[in-house]
């Protein structure tokens, strides 16, 4: 960080031995503050804070990226100081990864508790998120994220089954988007493994869960507190009286919704759980304090309800094995090369201009469309970009750069909560309305490019291409223009109070006083004509002493201390001398000249600085005018920034699929047969790192084709292929095109579910065969004939039976629930289990050289028909550098093992079989069978019949 670390210092020892005292006291047990998600820290009250211990070295992970700067005292206590603007960082990831601060005085005692629903404690106290501020990130600065606050209210009641721990849940939400104005709520049954409440989770990205705190007692199993933990949510269990329905109470949430919501609340209030879901409300406004907050008299909410099958299912598996955001510890894996490398889908396609775009993109990879003409719509628009490489361009080059964040804006507005803002304050006032007024002033340039990149002057235009100027008009011209006509109004008023060209041209406010009798009038004409007789008096200067204006005598109006004066250069300096101290006198002498004044000009400095501390005054009433008529606009200025979001985003999806990868990406064609033919796909991720060295393949899904096999060397591609496939899948499903060739095929699937890699739980207590053996259990209660289902290396945590009979289960129940499915595995015997499905590998050439014993093996990374029959493993030890000693060991046991296997031996006449053998056995029995009632005779036949055969 560039911010200087600060000094801790005390008045003597004793203050300090009693400050660590009370430390080591308020901190107790030295324990991670990870695991239980709250994060202490001391402010000083001198402008940096102090953190100490477990919650020090959280603070050198996430801000200094050291722990070189941590200072450790002889009784082992550690210590580091953060600077105000390192803390705002911090209190920002904290939020965001999902903790509780507590904020401690310099005696140790509470200060100041929040989490991210009530992030507003911190926002007042230490301006929080009110400057765009710069997070290293690797070699490269990124404006840091604000502070997303989606916060949950849950309420559970039993279901139709009176033992609930076997039975269903009832279960009310409702949330708080607060980026984006929305109160939103929704009703699903649940079961004791919680999967509907993982969706929820995952696609609103809810950061904060609000519960009763009786609730663990009503639901008695962990499962819950698992999927919590899971999704990275915060827990935070609040009185159960909270949730306890009262009808005037929740008549404070029809205060907090727009008006055009009315409808919405009436449907809200006819559910069949209104009861459920307005407790639920009613312990959500209260938490988060909002008929307390102070931009309650403008801000109102979209009122929605949220539907759990609304967008495509993905569970946080899913989210985590296709990269979808980036690693929390990025700068650790790829060391100094982390800036040039692209981690994630995030990363790969936010190359947004506006933050809100940024915004929206989170929201739709977590949010993937199921309406196909909606997904289509998407799909023309950024084709319609894509053909319009001018319109592309020109909106990202003049237009874009020119928006603010809005939402930033209003929450410094906010501050001031509607009351009379103070002298100091008129400026930073005065800036953020100008900000507001420049981002409408850049509508009609937008609507002009768009409307002339639509008009009908190319007659022989494709139907696609009139299909995207179609949708340009509906989707943004349209709507842009009728917020405008309001927002004309707001300009209007700007226009004919504020002198604008002045303001731009010197920064300072100037108003347009049409009463000629108003004190402003008075005030700014005295102050004009004082500032005439100083410009007199300037050049009188220069004629006395002889010397050029402005070139070798200046007139400084701004002077810190002086006010208005006069500057001659050192080496013009010394005609001073000549005249007496009446007439000139010397201020200062610095490097960059002398500064002086005379008597006139120092009497009417000081005449001006009174008047302009009366003019401001008289400003400070209108500006807070102005503000309580610029707040009335927030509901169409969020409006307008929300389609320039969505229309920044559509245009970058254009730029990411053509002018930033090797190959340009495609439009996908959405299948009407249920069918899906994906021509060449590429991983997108690493096509970016790898360039060209990436080799395509070919995906296809059809109805007498839907759960496949795939078999394979180790390090051959396998989880490339399955996370190439999820990655084609969600960018079609969000709008993009794919890294494929044209005319390419994708079926629309309710879900996406993979276990792809494998890893312990530490903090759960889970271990790696368990991990697995959850995600794969939510996989087959949640997937539908309709998802699409990933497997990798399934069973490879306990012994090789075990696993090999778990597989064949799980493998036997996917292809029983239709969905589509691609299970990769080292258990090549699964290929001979079912001949419906179908057996797919990844292709390698081996050959065995002369006295070798051990195949030599090039991968090819390439898909095709057919079964693996060996996995390679040994060749991997070689590739990654293994001691040939190790080497030789292993391929002597392989032997070994291989030679047991293949020998055969007489034991009183019988023999040993292969696996291939007695599979063969089996799917023979199983035909000869087929519609008959096994008996002992006919058990005796068949076993008679194999003896005689062998």
């Amino acid at each position: 960080m560039s911010s200087t670390r600060p000094d801790l210092k005390f008045i003597d020892t004793s203050s300090e031995a009693n400050f660590f005292k009370k430390a080591s006291k308020t901190l107790g047990e030295d324990k991670d503050p990870a695991i239980n998600k709250v994060f202490k820290i001391c402010d000083s009250q001198k402008d940096y804070f102090i953190a100490m211990n477990s919650f020090c070295d959280l603070v050198c992970q996430l801000i200094y990226k050291t722990t070189s700067i941590m200072k450790t005292r002889s009784d082992s206590q550690r210590y580091v100081t953060v600077s105000m603007k390192n803390f705002q960082n911090l209190m920002k990831m904290l939020l965001n990864l999902g903790f509780k601060i507590e904020i401690y005085d310099f005696d140790w005692k509470l200060n100041t508790s929040c989490t991210i629903g009530t992030v507003h404690l911190l926002e007042e106290k230490y301006g929080l998120g009110s400057e765009d501020q710069l997070v290293q990130t690797g070699n490269s600065s990124l404006r840091s994220d604000e502070v997303n606050v989606v916060v949950m209210a849950l309420k559970i009641e039993n279901g139709s089954n009176d033992n609930v721990n076997i039975g269903t849940f009832n279960i009310g939400c409702s949330f708080i988007d607060y980026t984006s104005d929305i109160l939103g709520y929704t009703q699903f049954d649940e079961v004791i493994f919680f999967n509907n409440l993982e969706t929820v989770l995952v696609q609103l990205g809810v950061k904060e869960l609000i519960v009763p705190d009786n609730l663990l007692q009503v639901i008695k199993n962990d499962n819950f507190v698992k999927i919590i933990e899971k999704c990275n949510c915060l827990l935070t269990p609040i009185t159960k009286n909270a949730f306890n329905f009262n009808e005037y109470e929740s008549q404070s949430l029809k205060e907090c919704i727009l008006e055009e919501n009315k409808d919405t609340l009436l449907a809200l209030n006819n559910h069949k759980y209104s009861e459920l879901i307005l407790s639920t409300f009613q312990a959500l406004l209260q938490y988060m304090k909002l008929e307390n907050n102070s931009t309650n008299q403008y801000k109102k909410y979209y009122l929605m309800e949220y539907g759990l099958n609304q967008y495509m299912k993905i569970d946080q598996a899913t989210t985590n094995s296709l990269n979808m955001f980036p690693e929390d510890n990025i700068d650790e894996i790829f060391g100094n090369e982390s800036s040039s490398i692209v981690s994630s889908l995030y990363q790969l396609l936010n190359k947004n201009i506006t933050i809100q775009g940024s915004r929206l993109l989170k929201t739709w990879l977590k949010q993937p469309l199921l309406d196909q003409s909606k997904v289509q719509e998407r799909l023309d628009i950024v084709e319609f970009f894509v053909d319009n490489v001018e319109v592309k361009n020109s909106l990202r080059a003049n237009l874009f750069s020119k928006l603010n964040d809005l939402f930033k804006i209003f929450k410094k507005l906010a501050r001031y909560n509607n009351a009379e803002i103070s002298l100091a304050q008129i400026d930073p006032v005065m800036d953020d309305i100008l900000k507001i007024y420049n981002y409408v002033n850049v509508m009609p340039e937008i609507l002009n490019v768009l409307n002339e990149s639509i008009s009908d002057e190319n007659e022989d235009e494709e139907t696609s291409a009139s299909s995207g100027k179609d949708l340009i008009f509906s989707k943004f011209v349209k709507p842009m223009t009728q917020l405008m006509n309001p927002l004309n109004n707001l300009i209007e008023l700007i226009n004919s109070t504020i002198d604008i060209p002045h303001f731009n041209e010197t920064n300072q406010v100037s108003f347009l006083m049409l009463d000629e009798d108003s004190e402003l009038k008075t005030l700014q004409d005295k102050i004009d004509t004082l500032k005439v007789q100083i410009s007199n008096i300037h050049a009188s200067v220069g004629k006395t002493l002889n010397v050029e204006l402005d070139k070798k005598l200046k007139l400084e109006t701004q002077h810190q201390v002086y006010g208005y004066c006069l500057r001659l250069s050192r080496n013009e300096g010394k005609i001073l001398r000549n005249y007496s101290k009446k007439e000139f006198i010397e201020l200062s002498t610095l490097k960059a000249g002398i500064y002086f004044t005379t008597p006139e000009l120092q009497q009417i400095s000081g005449n001006i600085a009174k008047l302009e501390m009366q003019f401001k005054e008289n400003q400070v009433i209108i500006i807070t005018e102005i503000l309580k008529v610029v707040t009335t606009y927030y509901t169409p200025l969020m409006k307008l920034q929300h389609l320039m979001g969505e229309l920044d985003l559509l245009n970058t999806f254009a730029v990411v699929s053509t002018d930033q990868p090797p190959i340009p990406y495609t439009k996908p064609l959405l299948s009407s047969n249920l069918e899906t033919k994906i021509l060449k796909a590429r991983h997108p991720l690493l096509e970016m790192n790898e360039q060209n060295r990436v080799i395509p393949n070919d995906v296809y899904f059809n109805s007498s084709s839907k759960c496949k096999i795939l078999t394979g060397p180790n390090m051959g591609g396998k989880s490339t292929y399955l996370r190439t496939i999820a990655t084609c899948q969600l960018l079609t499903q969000i709008g993009c095109f794919i890294p494929a060739d044209a005319f390419s095929e994708v079926n629309l699937v309710d879900g996406i579910f993979s276990r792809i890699g494998s890893g312990d739980c530490q903090y759960l207590g889970l271990s790696t065969f368990m991990v697995e053996m959850l995600q794969i259990s939510s996989i087959l209660k949640t997937a539908s004939e309709n998802s699409l289902v990933l497997v990798d290396e399934l069973g490879r945590g306990t012994s090789t039976y075990d696993g090999f009979a778990i597989a064949s289960g799980i493998l036997t129940k996917l292809k029983s629930i239709g969905c589509e499915c691609i299970f990769a595995t080292h258990f090549h015997e699964l290929s001979d289990t079912d001949p419906e499905i179908e057996n797919l590998k990844m292709l390698a050439h081996s050959k065995k050289e002369k006295d070798a014993k051990q195949n030599e093996i090039t991968l090819l990374y390439k898909v095709g028909k057919g079964k693996s029959g060996e996995s390679f493993g040994i060749n991997v030890l070689e590739y990654v550098g293994f001691s040939p000693k190790i080497i030789n060991i292993a391929k002597r046991k392989l032997q070994e093992l291989e030679d047991e296997e293949s020998q055969e031996y007489n034991t009183e006449g019988g023999k040993k079989f292969s696996k291939e053998e007695v599979v063969t056995i089996l799917q023979k029995w199983k035909q000869d069978l087929s519609g008959k009632e096994l008996t002992r005779e006919i058990a005796e036949k068949l076993m008679q019949d194999v003896s005689e055969n062998l």
